[in-house]
């Protein structure tokens, strides 16, 4: 049985730590997850999860957000580096129109 994302709890076999809930710590398994169903067919031993932490940011309201992406930030800066992660993101699924257009309304 393989799960991943919200349905899914990984502690680190070394701290003891649960990983968070998060898309980021979701997509981490999910590739690891296809590599050992993989493994399995082709039986060789599964590969294990090594706990990630990326940290977090957190829109609050308005133009303020909080992050611990790097260093700690809140306010308008953790604000505007959510929007710039945003609009790397729809540079990376959409044509350069269309995303400047969906970044620029908050979409």
């Amino acid at each position: 049985i393989f799960a991943i994302g919200d349905i899914a709890i990984f502690r680190n076999s070394k701290t003891h730590r649960q990983s968070g809930q998060t898309i980021v710590s979701a997509y981490h398994q999910g590739s690891i997850v296809a590599q050992n169903i993989v493994n399995h067919i082709r039986k060789r031993p599964p590969k294990h999860i090594s706990g990630i932490s990326v940290g977090y940011m957190v829109p609050v309201r308005g133009i303020w957000a909080v992050s611990s992406i790097g260093l700690p930030l809140t306010g308008q800066p953790a604000y505007w580096l959510l929007r710039l992660i945003h609009l790397r993101y729809f540079l990376s699924i959409l044509p350069l129109s269309q995303a400047v257009r969906r970044w620029y309304h908050g979409q």
